[in-house]
């Protein structure tokens, strides 16, 4: 199985999708009111953590695969005063980072995962003013000391919607450093999703796919 995480006018749910039929054979409410965006990652086998904003507050839960059926643990406030989309990455089973605006600046929650409790430890802010729109992150490899690294890429809305990245790298005290904050697009970046595969970064502005390397270096980009 695998499991979609989808939000309609209604209310954020989570489906178990059968991956031969690709059918949903049971779905279950990730919260009771409408939410402005969402967002989830895989744990492990049977775990998952959902992310969504309300309209005050970021929020996160574990979700439990047990057989044919899902079920979610208590839920628990990242932050609050988020504007825009806030995805979520898992850096390890027991490890998530959030990743979201607030006060016109691009933070970053760690928060720890016990079984089916969430724990937010620290809250850092990426250096000066980047009010960021259009968030999204991808796993990239380790660095040469076991720290985790993720890629984040977002529209600066303070510096004409170009579309920027910066690489977040996180230790085992969970302690987040940035690296430098590289212009990828230098136009208006129209949603920025990225992903990471075989090596290279992918970001998507609208038709045209750019190629990064971990340095965020762009290697070439094409219309699609």
């Amino acid at each position: 199985y695998s499991i979609l995480i989808g939000n309609s006018s209604s209310n954020p749910a989570a489906y178990l999708i059968d991956n031969t039929t690709g059918k949903s054979v049971y779905s279950v409410s990730a919260y009771s009111s409408a939410v402005l965006s969402i967002s989830g990652a895989r744990l492990d086998d049977t775990h998952f953590v959902v992310q969504a904003l309300t309209q005050t507050t970021l929020f996160a839960k574990i979700g439990t695969v047990n057989g044919t059926s899902i079920s979610f643990g208590e839920q628990t406030n990242i932050i609050s005063a988020v504007i825009g989309n806030a995805p979520v990455v898992a850096l390890e089973a027991d490890r998530i980072m959030s990743i979201f605006t607030s006060s016109s600046k691009l933070g970053i929650g760690i928060s720890l995962v016990n079984g089916t409790t969430i724990t937010q430890k620290q809250t850092y802010y990426l250096p000066g003013n980047v009010n960021a729109g259009h968030i999204s992150a991808t796993r990239i490899p380790d660095d040469n000391s076991g720290n985790k690294r993720v890629c984040i890429c977002f529209s600066d809305t303070g510096d004409g919607n170009k579309g920027k990245a910066v690489i977040a790298t996180v230790d085992s005290a969970n302690a987040v450093t940035f690296g430098d904050v590289v212009t990828v697009i230098n136009s208006t970046a129209h949603q920025i999703p990225c992903t990471y595969s075989d090596g290279v970064i992918y970001a998507l502005s609208q038709t045209r796919l750019y190629v990064l390397n971990e340095a965020l270096f762009v290697l070439d980009d094409a219309q699609l």
